[in-house]
């Protein structure tokens, strides 16, 4: 008898036998799955096919179940020798019917993903690519099921048959409900996840909890978005949570004293700051009066403390510290206290800010930005000067997008860089062509890139005006493609690439790309190594892919604007279209659960960031005393004595619905005629891009208008319409939009449209009616306008007659809701979601978007 044998031949010999040999066939098998899992990952590394490596570990992972099944089986046998024929038939068959089950749906799930991922790559449309999937997953589930039934030796009959094909998309939808379910117990006693709980996840998604079911978590995100994300994943993404007031964490702030009153001064004094602080400063929570403990002093300090408090948002906490010790120190300066803050704490030169969001940006601008370098560029630049007889001249320009744009930077600082436009720009600049702006009170820097008379003819009225103008915008004008002006394109954007690296030098650095004249920019800072995480807002819509596509350089520009971080549209409806076009365009991975596109290992984030405007500056600038005094002039100079006033401010523009409006006013009279002398409109034509065919024919087509209207319509004493062919100044624009009684705007297709949001920001007595055309951007957001279809003249003109008519506490009820929606979403808000967003490119994987609506 051999030693194996007489130690296999006691029971607690076969045992011990048994255990070491499971132990050490399961430890080979692992060992070898293992080995061969890392050899083919690096194989796959660089693969074309995305699908193959979760695949892979998929793969991997049933194997290792195998084996550890088939280790049991074969220690058994060795351990016994043999099994009992009852037994050991058996036991085969369900180990090799696992073994079929197994590479069964791993050969199932390879084939169902390539036959997706080919059908997509093809451009299938969607339905059909999950049709295919299905079909595949039933086919080859189907064939498992033979395979297993053949090992087990069971016959297959019809109804047999049939009742397995009809089981298996059910068993599939069961298995991840009772994977749901199960985690979910997993996740509530396990993990202890409650709502409310703020939590971190391994994709990089943090916020707050808002629901758990034994569905799916749901979390609300940073940057307000709802991630619901499956438990089965959730137990496995989850990182830490913790049980902190939503949205809120710790902030210590070491308050030393060399030299001062006594501790009990000292704290009643910073306890009066605090207070103060708590009612006035955005991020301080409001409800939990911080904490003041005194510290053990240190050696030269004779007195020291530590200041607690909550933070609301994570975002803000740097800004928060920032500003409670600049306001310490101010305090400390007026009560004469020595303090090594004194030296470490600097005062901005810049004036603080009085509203709540601008005070956010700075904060998120401090937490997020340090020490970056904030740079913008567009075509258009903030100031221009100009001769005017033998002096010089400034004035900002009529763009919606130097509305916006200015307060920001005004804020921040950093530098501007844009062309220059004024005919006295060179003679004020450096030789550099940078310039400290604004004129009257300079808080950043406007870098100017002179470009010669042929370039500005074929870059900006060219290509720019002449074809990706009428490209973005459904006005039905023919897009005029010229190659020799796309050779002048290009060569534009080099030169602000050029520019803006000139200006970082190396530095971390923050780009800011405006609108649509600067598409192939970001790729050419990428393409630099430059140390700078981009975005772009590309100010006018996206058009449909079938309109894009008609464009002879689409994927050049598209190949461009993928080199940015992130991607801004006013609406969700361009994110859509943007995403479509790349879809069909480019060879890309689209994300339309995400918003993002990923193209040769680059990561774009698209999003919707409605622009807006400064509401305070415009509702306190309209009170003011210059804005009142010019309200009077222009009554005194116009003659208003009695009636209604309707106002209307445009770029004389083929997109902006000027001869509609007209039109629909000449209606109104006709309608109406009761309303003649009872009404007065007043239109601002701002003249624009008259080298261009199509803008000279607008301008001719207003005058004309405003003649025959007034013409057709007028009194001894009276004309309808009153019209200004000239730029206005913000004082006397705001003092015309205390004047109106409703504001008429018509475009036929804009991105966003800020006359709308400066006219309610300028009704602070809540009353006024705004006309808003329902093909801007700003109709998703101003629901309580009156909105038309500027092509319906009849229904166009009965809004007008229902504006003349509409009561005061009507237009009070809508002014104020649009007002209070403006208040919280203005311009700085705007600023703080897109930076809020750029920050986290480096450290947070995309999160998902509810659909619009939700």
């Amino acid at each position: 008898m051999s030693p194996l044998d007489q130690i296999t031949s006691t029971p607690w010999g076969q045992t011990a036998t048994g255990v070491a040999a499971f132990i050490l066939f399961t430890l080979v098998w692992l060992y070898l799955v293992r080995r061969a899992s890392a050899k083919l990952k690096r194989h796959l590394e660089h693969s074309a096919i995305p699908i193959l490596e979760p695949l892979l570990k998929r793969s991997l992972g049933l194997l290792q179940v195998w084996g550890l099944l088939a280790s049991a089986f074969f220690a058994v046998e060795l351990a016994g020798g043999a099994l009992p024929p009852a037994v050991s038939g058996p036991l085969q068959k369900v180990l090799f019917g696992v073994l079929a089950v197994l590479v069964g749906s791993t050969v199932t799930a390879a084939i169902v993903g390539l036959v997706g991922h080919s059908l997509k790559a093809a451009q299938t449309p969607l339905p059909l690519v999950r049709f295919s999937e299905l079909v595949a997953l039933v086919s080859f589930s189907y064939l498992t099921l033979l395979t297993l039934l053949a090992i087990v030796d069971v016959s297959l009959t019809p109804l047999l048959g049939l009742g397995a094909v009809a089981a298996i998309p059910l068993l599939l939808v069961l298995q991840d409900t009772a994977l749901d379910l199960l985690f979910y117990f997993r996740l509530m006693r396990r993990q202890y996840l409650r709502v409310g709980d703020f939590v971190r996840l391994e994709n990089g998604i943090t916020g707050h909890v808002v629901s758990i079911t034994w569905q799916d978590v749901r979390i609300r995100t940073k940057a307000n978005n709802l991630a619901v994300i499956p438990n089965r994943r959730m137990a496995k993404l989850l990182v830490t949570n913790f049980h902190l007031p939503v949205g809120r964490t710790a902030l210590t702030i070491a308050i030393p004293v060399t030299q001062g009153p006594s501790p009990e001064v000292l704290e009643s004094i910073l306890q009066e700051e605090l207070q103060l602080a708590v009612q006035d400063l955005p991020g301080l929570a409001p409800d939990i009066f911080p904490e003041i403990k005194r510290a053990s002093s240190r050696s030269g300090e004779a007195n020291s403390f530590i200041v607690l408090c909550q933070v609301e948002d994570p975002d803000f906490t740097e800004g928060v510290e920032r500003e409670l010790l600049k306001r310490i120190v101010r305090r400390f300066k007026k009560e004469e206290i020595q303090s090594p803050l004194l030296d470490s704490v600097v005062e901005e030169e810049r004036e603080t800010p009085t509203t709540q969001s601008s005070q956010e940006l700075r904060f998120l601008v401090g937490s997020k930005l340090k020490d970056a370098l904030f740079v913008v560029a567009s075509n258009v630049e903030p100031y221009t000067h100009t001769f005017e007889g033998k002096s010089i001249q400034w004035a900002r320009p009529a763009s919606g997008l130097v509305t916006a744009i200015d307060p920001v930077m005004r804020l921040l600082g950093g530098v501007w860089v844009a062309v220059a436009r004024g005919n006295a720009d060179r003679e004020v600049s450096e030789a550099s062509g940078r310039i400290p702006v604004p004129p009257d009170r300079p808080s950043y820097t406007l870098r100017r890139l002179f470009l010669s008379r042929d370039q500005v003819e074929r870059y900006y009225y060219g290509i720019s005006n002449r074809a990706f103008w009428p490209l973005c915008h459904t006005v039905y004008v023919r897009p005029a493609f010229n190659a020799a002006e796309w050779e002048d394109y290009k060569e534009v954007n080099r030169l602000f690439a050029e520019a803006i690296l000139e200006e970082i030098r190396g530095k971390k650095a923050f780009v800011f790309l405006q609108d649509f004249h600067l598409a192939l920019v970001p790729q050419m800072l990428k393409d630099a190594g430059a140390n700078v995480a981009v975005a772009h807002f590309w100010h006018v819509p996206w058009p449909t892919s079938e309109v894009f596509q008609t464009c002879p350089w689409g994927e050049e520009i598209l190949s461009g604007l993928l080199g940015n971080d992130l991607l801004g549209f006013h609406t969700r409806y361009h994110c859509n279209n943007f995403l479509n076009t790349v879809d069909k365009v480019l060879e890309s991975r689209v994300d339309y659960g995400t918003y993002s596109v990923t193209r040769q290992g680059h990561h774009t984030l698209v999003r919707p960031f409605p622009i807006s405007v400064d509401f305070e500056a415009i509702s306190q600038g309209v009170a003011s005393e210059p804005v009142q005094r010019e309200r009077r002039r222009l009554m005194e100079q116009l003659g208003f004595r009695r009636g209604p006033i309707g106002l209307g401010v445009d770029r004389l523009d083929y997109t902006k619905g000027i001869p509609e409006r007209l039109k629909a006013i000449d209606r109104l009279l006709e309608l109406h005629p009761q309303l003649k002398g009872r009404f007065t409109f007043i239109q601002v034509g701002v003249p624009s891009r008259s080298e261009i065919k199509e803008y000279r024919e607008v301008d001719d087509e207003v005058q004309r208008l405003v003649d025959e209207i007034n013409w057709r319509h007028r009194t001894d004493s009276w004309e309808p319409i009153i019209y200004f062919r000239r730029y206005f100044s913000s004082i006397p624009l705001w003092a015309l939009y205390s004047l109106a009684d409703f504001c008429i705007v018509s475009s036929l297709h804009d991105g966003m449209n800020l006359v709308a949001k400066e006219y309610v920001s300028a009704r602070p007595d809540a009353t006024g009616v705004l006309i808003l055309s329902r093909f801007t951007g700003a109709a998703t957001e101003l629901a309580d306008a009156l909105l038309v279809n500027p092509y319906d003249t009849e229904r166009f003109a009965e809004a007008i007659a229902q504006a003349l008519e509409m009561p005061a506490s009507e237009q009070s009820r809508r002014m104020q809701r649009m007002r209070a929606y403006l208040r919280e979403n203005d311009i700085y808000r705007w600023a703080i979601r897109v930076l809020t967003e750029l920050s986290r490119l480096e450290t947070a994987a995309p999160e998902p978007l509810l659909p619009e609506g939700l």
